[in-house]
C-alpha cells in the first residue's frame, strides 16, 4: 500500500485560506476607509455649502441694513430740508434780505451744478469734496443786520466747512461759531446740534 502524506498540502492549504482571509480584511478595511471618506467628504461639501448660504445671508441682511439705514437718513434729511425750504420762503416773502443772499446760502449747501461753478467754489477756498447733504439748517433769524443760524451737522468738520463757507461770502461777517453740542436726530443717530451768529450785509448785492 502506498501512504501518501497529505500534511504538506493541508498546510498550503491553511497558508492560502490564511492569504484570502487576510486579503479580504484589507479590501473590507479598504472599502470602509474609502466609505468613511466620501461620506466626510460629502459632510464637509455639505458644510461648506451651508457656511455659504449663511455667509450671503449675512451679506443679505447687512446690505438691508445699509439700505434701511440710508433711506432713514434721506428721509430725515428730506424732512430738514423741506424745513429748510420753508425758511428760505419765508425769508424771500418777508422781504428780510434780497434773493441773492438766499442764492448763496443755496449755493454753500450744495454740490457744484457745473465746473464753472466748482471753479469758482475753490477761488474761495471752498472744499469742492465735502458733501454740503452732511449740514443742514434748521433757523435762520435776522434781526438788523445780525444774523442767527441753527442746525445740525454730522461732525464738528462739516460745521468747520460751513464756517468758512459763510465767512468767504461777502455778504457774512464777523461770522462766528456761538456753540456746538451733541445731539441726535430720527434715522442718523449722533450729530452735532450748532449755533452761529454773524452780521450780514445786503450792500454787496447792491454793488453788485
Amino acid at each position: 500500500m502506498i501512504r501518501i502524506n497529505l500534511l504538506p498540502v493541508k498546510a498550503e492549504v491553511r497558508r492560502q485560506f490564511g492569504k484570502q482571509q487576510l486579503l479580504l480584511a484589507v479590501l473590507l478595511l479598504g472599502g470602509e476607509v474609502a466609505g468613511l471618506y466620501s461620506f466626510h467628504r460629502a459632510q464637509a461639501e455639505r458644510l461648506e455649502e451651508h457656511r455659504a448660504d449663511a455667509r450671503q445671508i449675512q451679506s443679505d441682511v447687512e446690505a438691508l441694513e445699509r439700505q434701511n439705514a440710508e433711506a432713514d437718513r434721506l428721509r430725515a434729511q428730506r424732512t430738514d430740508l423741506q424745513g429748510f425750504a420753508s425758511i428760505l420762503e419765508g425769508l424771500e416773502r418777508n422781504r428780510s434780505g434780497p434773493v441773492r443772499v438766499l442764492d448763496e446760502l443755496k449755493e454753500m449747501l450744495n454740490p457744484p451744478a457745473n465746473d464753472l461753478q466748482r471753479v469758482s467754489q475753490e477761488r474761495r477756498a471752498w472744499n469742492t469734496a465735502w458733501d454740503p447733504r452732511t449740514v443742514w439748517i434748521s433757523s435762520f433769524a435776522e434781526a438788523n443786520g445780525d444774523v442767527e443760524i441753527a442746525g445740525k451737522a454730522m461732525s464738528n468738520d462739516d460745521v468747520a466747512e460751513f464756517l468758512i463757507r459763510l465767512a468767504s461770502s461777502p455778504y457774512f461777517s464777523d461770522v462766528q461759531l456761538a456753540q456746538t453740542a451733541a445731539s441726535t436726530a430720527p434715522g442718523l443717530g449722533a450729530v452735532f446740534a450748532f449755533e452761529i451768529t454773524a452780521t450780514v450785509s445786503y450792500a454787496a448785492d447792491e454793488e453788485g
